[in-house]
């Protein structure tokens, strides 16, 4: 009797500390949208505090995924990415030949991105740039009507065809199918100076389609409204959710406006 009664004391004092938790992350988030300014701010203490918070429920919640459901993931990552291969095949070698007899240069453009843990990778995606876009400028974030843009290069970035070889990074295992964004090493360091939850993002593989970019935040977009969608899938991760996501991309593909 004894050791049941202790046994719901530690269930009940394990619920209250995680809705603690919860509860400073929602006010976290609150303030966040209210006062998106204040990402310029010097964080205070009371702001530091939300922070580890919200950063030991992000933890929490992933620590909760049991390893079946790992592997259930990465099972349709793996299997997904191998059949839209397959039947993407001979799309992709007619986008390779076209872009190979429009313009000068490879192909395939390989860019290095942070993924799972911070580490980078090399993403791969069909290029849609003249090859001395950033020659004189380093990297420079895409914009709407990207002048660098080949004129096939803006109608596969459109409709996201340019994304395709990225199904390699996700049999590779450096992505899956629905996770948050990939970006890159100097764009991380930036949007990680403005908002130190930024890093949280890697504790997931990124993805290919993802709850930020089903929702309009993709491109050219609000950073704290992508982040706080990207934020909201990592807490609430699951296999429906992501099975929802993958089926309503191809929507969102035809229906976007903020694609560059």
């Amino acid at each position: 009797m004894r050791l049941v009664m202790a046994s719901n004391a530690a269930v009940l004092e394990t619920e209250r500390r995680t809705s603690n938790i919860e509860t400073a992350v929602r006010t976290r988030a609150v303030s966040r949208r209210v006062n998106p300014l204040a990402i310029h701010e010097a964080p205070t203490e009371g702001a530091k505090c939300c922070q580890r918070a919200e950063r030991s429920a992000l933890a929490a919640a992933v620590a909760r995924r049991g390893k079946l459901h790992v592997c259930m993931k990465r099972g349709i990552d793996t299997l997904g990415a191998a059949i839209l291969l397959a039947a993407l095949a001979l799309p992709m070698l007619l986008v390779a030949l076209l872009i190979r007899v429009t313009s000068r240069g490879p192909v395939l453009y390989k860019q290095e991105r942070v993924g799972l843990n911070g580490r980078p990778f090399t993403l791969l995606k069909f290029r849609t740039m003249r090859c001395d876009a950033e020659h004189s400028t380093g990297p420079v974030w895409a914009s709407k009507n990207d002048p660098r843009r080949t004129r096939l290069g803006a109608v596969l970035r459109r409709w996201s065809i340019d994304e395709l070889p990225q199904l390699v990074n996700v049999l590779r295992g450096e992505m899956s199918l629905v996770g948050p964004r990939p970006e890159r090493p100097p764009f991380v360091r930036k949007f990680s100076d403005d908002l130190p939850e930024y890093a949280l993002r890697h504790g997931v593989l990124p993805g290919l389609s993802g709850w930020a970019q089903l929702n309009g935040f993709r491109g050219d977009t609000s950073l704290v409204k992508r982040l706080d969608h990207d934020l909201y899938y990592i807490r609430n991760w699951s296999l429906p959710l992501d099975l929802y996501i993958i089926a309503l991309t191809p929507l969102c593909i035809v229906t976007e406006k903020n694609a560059c």
